[in-house]
């Protein structure tokens, strides 16, 4: 593996893991960006135990993208959308739920997705102006992110996808469709 790919894979990895954070920047991204946090709320964690602030009532994130600019390796500018992974009790059973949908996707994983792209996630100004878009997630995120990738295409972006550790994120019919997009550069860690 090249420099400049080792790079690029190391700040996007930087990314995906800022998406299990909130959204205030992406530390070691250079230079460092202010992303769009995009976010659904699920149950309240009444009854574990409570977080730094003494509160046990909050709600917990079960589902968030980042969306921002930012400079991956020595690559030009490009817009980013980064999606957290599986990191909740409910984040489990939406993996769990393997089915595959109508159009050929991971139910469970087609139905976060949903759930962010409601948020407002593909009206995001800056996805909608960009030359270049690079979808980045881990675990459960990479394959979220694969499903966003596929939508983006789909509009006619030029996008890149770097998942790490992600699970399929659909059945065979999904696979066909996406071949060519693999073809194209995905990288999959």
């Amino acid at each position: 593996m090249d420099e400049e790919t080792r790079s690029f894979l190391a700040d996007c990895a930087a990314v995906a893991l800022r998406a299990y954070e909130s959204g205030v920047g992406v530390g070691g991204v250079c230079p460092p960006a202010p992303f769009t946090t995009y976010e659904v709320a699920g149950a309240s964690t009444q009854g574990t135990p409570p977080s730094d602030d003494g509160d046990s009532s909050a709600p917990v994130v079960e589902e968030r993208a980042l969306v921002g600019r930012a400079t991956l390796g020595s690559s030009k500018e490009c817009v980013v959308v980064a999606v957290k992974g599986t990191d909740t009790a409910s984040n489990w059973l939406s993996n769990a739920d393997a089915e595959v949908d109508g159009s050929g996707a991971h139910r469970g994983f087609a139905r976060a997705n949903e759930k962010l792209v409601a948020r407002g996630l593909l009206e995001d100004p800056l996805l909608r102006d960009a030359e270049e878009i690079v979808a980045v997630g881990h675990s459960k995120g990479g394959a979220q992110a694969t499903l966003l990738a596929r939508d983006l295409l789909k509009s006619g972006h030029r996008v890149r996808l770097v998942t790490f550790g992600a699970p399929r994120p659909g059945g065979p019919a999904l696979a066909a469709e996406l071949d060519d997009f693999r073809r194209r550069g995905a990288l999959r860690v």
